[in-house]
């Protein structure tokens, strides 16, 4: 009796708490290996074992193995599948049917692994409620690992949001590039549509010159605009479209040559632009973007030089910003 009994002792020990035990009738045998591989790749053990008639309670089998729960996918007499999870980590036993589904489509079961698996994974999210649970065993590792996955996904599922910092050159036909710090914040949904607002402050000035002097520009630019991402959830490199309009000031300082006179002035200029961005991700929050912008002038802003025009401020601009991007959740 002692030589029998230890080893099942020991068996329970180990598999505890993060055993799945998966009970297959003969018949669902295909369904029960494609859904052993599903709960495999979120990081349990798996143990698939035959049905007995009569049929065992699912308590009984969970703590005869030791596993924190014990799935039952089972061919109903009217025709459909059911699925039952038993889950010691909360507490909870909850059922599922699929009234058209046949163990003998391979359809079908691809369809009820993964509507197993969504059973499975929606009992265990009690786990983030405020309420403490009433499972018989603790949350392992691959347990809240679990959770945590999905309470992140629920929360992208609100949208994301995003700040961007770095260099940006801004380039227009008739002035020197001037440098400029690229600050940009973003809020995405799910399905992939946002809106933006961006600012870029001059680290150093745009520059024309003439026979009658020269001029330095330094500006602000802010924009606010809508976005639309191609964001599948796995991308590694993923594009966004941004469209809106912009306010721009312009700070104007002049240097005569003689017999000139210098002069200075400030103007507001508003400007509708478009951009389009690639982000490079390198983590789950962290990504690096480059952006390219145009922007053109309304209406436009002319530069003279005694009288004559020597150059117009973005008619059109060109903007192309590099930087890091955090993003939350």
């Amino acid at each position: 009796m002692g030589l029998a009994f230890f080893p099942r002792v020991a068996r329970a020990s180990q598999a505890e708490p993060r055993t799945v035990v998966i009970m297959a009738e003969t018949h669902t045998e295909a369904v029960s290996q494609r859904l052993r591989q599903e709960i495999e790749a979120l990081g349990f053990q798996v143990e698939v074992q035959p049905e007995t008639a009569p049929l065992r309670s699912l308590e009984a089998i969970a703590e005869e193995a030791g596993a924190m729960a014990v799935i039952r996918v089972k061919s109903l007499l009217a025709g459909g599948v059911e699925m039952t999870v038993l889950d010691r980590v909360t507490g909870k036993t909850v059922h599922r049917e699929l009234a058209r589904a046949s163990e003998s489509n391979p359809a079908d079961r691809e369809l009820v692994a993964t509507r197993t698996v969504e059973l499975f994974r929606a009992s265990l999210m009690e786990l983030s409620a405020d309420h403490p649970t009433r499972g018989a065993v603790t949350a392992s590792p691959p347990v809240q690992a679990l959770v945590q996955r999905d309470q992140q996904q629920r929360a992208r599922r609100a949208g994301t949001l995003s700040l961007a910092v770095g260099p940006a050159l801004l380039l227009m036909p008739e002035w020197r590039p001037s440098a400029q710090l690229w600050i940009a914040a973003s809020w995405l949904s799910r399905s992939g549509f946002g809106v933006n607002a961006v600012a870029f402050a001059t680290l150093s000035a745009a520059h024309v010159a003439g026979a009658e002097g020269e001029t330095d520009l330094t500006t602000g630019i802010y924009r606010l605009g809508a976005s639309w991402a191609v964001r599948p959830e796995s991308c590694v490199f993923c594009a966004r479209f941004s469209a809106g309009w912009s306010l721009m000031t312009l700070r104007l300082r002049g240097t005569a040559n003689p017999p000139y006179v210098a002069t200075q002035a400030e103007r507001v200029v508003w400007a509708p632009w478009l951009s389009a961005s690639g982000q490079l991700r390198l983590s789950a929050h962290l990504a690096l973007v480059v952006e390219v912008s145009g922007a053109l002038a309304l209406p436009p802003e002319t530069v003279r030089f005694a009288g004559r025009e020597v150059a117009n401020f973005a008619n059109p601009a060109l903007l192309v910003a590099l930087g890091p991007e955090l993003s939350w959740p």
